[in-house]
């Protein structure tokens, strides 16, 4: 019996490599994506008169952007959609909430013990910054909250640009947690690509 428990945690424990893994290479091609992306921008600009690019609607499992808050460790690529294969790869965007960058809501969620464990850290006044390949915006935190996983009125619009990450809570919750935790932020500012500005904030974050 102990023998076969044994192998039970060895097999347990080989799976979750694995997703680790997968998860994070999913995560280094997107963002080697997301730089390709904002390095053909720059040099079409080059030659180009500089425009407001178009935001387009992502199809399923498209990259939406990347989220990064220094502060608290948390840098991860999100993707077009909330559904269990796609929160495998990263950060998931809630379908028909704004995407970065436009008025209304734009809302993430990810999970609370891999990409979004450090919001349990992040506070009202931390910058919040989203790369889309085609700019950068920053976000400032106005407040975190613990909600009912039923209350869905997290997603709505307040009627200005804003963006609201979701994870499970509490983060120490052991299987399915009963609620969620919730972070606002408003917008405060744009970048186009070619000023590289995420590079300088990375620079400047912990540990730099």
């Amino acid at each position: 019996m102990g023998g076969y428990l044994f192998l039970l945690g060895v097999l347990f424990l080989l799976t979750a490599m694995s997703d680790v893994s997968q998860r994070r290479g999913a995560q280094r091609v997107a963002k080697a994506s997301l730089e390709q992306e904002a390095d053909a921008l720059a040099e079409t600009r080059v030659t180009a008169p500089v425009q407001q690019p178009q935001l387009r609607r992502p199809e399923k499992g498209a990259i939406v952007g990347r989220i990064v808050v220094p502060e608290v460790n948390v840098d991860v690529v999100a993707f077009e959609g909330i559904d269990r294969k796609t929160l495998e790869r990263g950060a998931g965007h809630f379908p028909g909430t704004a995407l970065p960058g436009e008025p209304g809501n734009s809302s993430f969620a990810a999970h609370r013990d891999v990409e979004f464990r450090g919001l349990r850290a992040v506070e009202a006044g931390h910058d919040i910054w989203v790369d889309t390949g085609e700019a950068t915006y920053v976000y400032r935190v106005a407040e975190t909250r613990v909600v009912e996983k039923s209350e869905i009125e997290v997603l709505d619009s307040g009627g200005r640009s804003e963006l609201t990450l979701i994870t499970c809570y509490p983060f120490d919750w052991v299987g399915a947690a009963p609620k969620r935790f919730v972070v606002t932020a408003h917008l405060r500012g744009r970048f186009d690509a070619e000023d590289r500005i995420l590079n300088e904030v990375l620079g400047s974050g912990p540990g730099s």
